[in-house]
C-alpha cells in the first residue's frame, strides 16, 4: 500500500512540476531557434562548447523567472533520507553546508546518503585536495571537517562509492543512484541535496529512477554567472528526464 501511495503522489507532483517547467520552454526555443534536445551537450560541463552566449541578455531573464538560481528549502519537517549528491569540491561544500542549515531550521531525516563515487579529482579546480583519493574521499573529508550540531553528525551515514563508467572515467548521477539501489533501500521520502542551477535537473533524474520514492530537491542559490551553454544544457536534460 505504501508503494502505491508513493507512486501516485510522485505521478501527480511530476505532472505539476513538468507543467510549470515547460511553460517557459517555448520562449527559450524561440530565442535560440532550437529544441531542448539540441541544448544538451556530451561530456563534462567544463568541456562544453560555448554556445548562445551572444543571446545572454534575452535568455537569462527567462531562466531567472524559472527559479533555477534560487535557494530551495525543504517543505516538510521529516524525511526518511537526505541524499547528498557528489560534485566538484566547491559544490560539495555548498551542499553539506546546506544540509547543516536545513537541520538548524528544524528539518529532520533518519539517515544520510552520499551519492558519490570514484571520480578523479580535477587537477585545477580541486588541486588543493589532490592528496585525497577521489570524489568519495573528498566528500567524506568535507563532512568530517564541517562544523555541525552533534545530533546531526550522529545520524547514520551511508557512502555510496560508485565505480567509474568505462566511457566516462567517472560515475554519473544515474550510476550513483543505481549503486544505491543495489543495497535495497526501503521506499520512502527523500530530501535530495544538490545546488543551483542543478536542483531541478537532478531531482528529475532521481524521480525517474526511483518511482517508489517521493523526491524533493533542495540546494543553495547559485549559477548566475555560469555560461548560457551550461544553463541550457541543464534545462534540456531536465526536460528530457521529466518526459521519461
Amino acid at each position: 500500500m505504501l508503494e502505491v501511495v508513493l507512486y501516485k503522489r510522485f505521478f501527480i507532483l511530476s505532472l505539476l512540476f513538468t507543467s510549470f517547467l515547460f511553460c517557459d520552454i517555448p520562449t527559450l526555443e524561440q530565442i535560440t531557434k532550437s529544441s531542448p534536445q539540441e541544448w544538451i551537450q556530451r561530456g563534462d560541463r567544463w568541456t562544453f562548447k560555448d554556445r548562445f552566449e551572444d543571446q545572454r541578455d534575452e535568455i537569462y531573464p527567462v531562466l531567472d523567472s524559472m527559479g533555477i538560481f534560487e535557494t530551495k528549502w525543504a517543505s516538510k519537517k521529516h524525511y526518511d533520507y537526505a541524499l547528498v549528491l557528489g560534485a566538484l569540491h566547491g559544490a560539495v561544500e555548498m551542499r553539506i553546508d546546506h544540509i547543516v542549515e536545513e537541520w538548524k531550521r528544524g528539518t529532520r531525516f533518519d539517515s544520510i546518503v552520499f551519492l558519490t563515487g570514484q571520480r578523479p579529482l580535477h587537477l585545477e579546480k580541486e588541486k588543493e585536495f589532490l592528496s585525497l583519493k577521489n570524489e568519495t574521499a573528498m566528500m567524506v573529508h568535507v563532512w568530517e571537517t564541517t562544523e555541525m550540531p552533534p545530533e546531526l553528525r550522529a545520524i547514520p551515514l551511508t557512502v555510496v562509492d560508485a565505480p567509474p563508467l568505462p566511457l566516462r572515467g567517472r560515475p554519473t548521477t544515474e550510476s550513483t543512484v543505481y549503486a544505491w539501489l543495489e543495497i535495497s533501500p526501503e521506499p520512502g521520502l527523500i530530501l535530495m541535496v544538490s545546488s543551483q542551477p542543478y536542483v531541478g535537473y537532478q531531482r528529475a533524474v532521481l524521480s525517474t529512477l526511483l518511482p517508489l520514492f517521493e523526491v524533493e530537491g533542495v540546494g543553495q542559490e547559485g549559477g548566475r554567472s555560469l555560461p548560457i551553454s551550461i544553463l541550457l544544457d541543464t534545462i534540456g536534460k531536465e526536460v528530457a528526464w521529466s518526459r521519461h
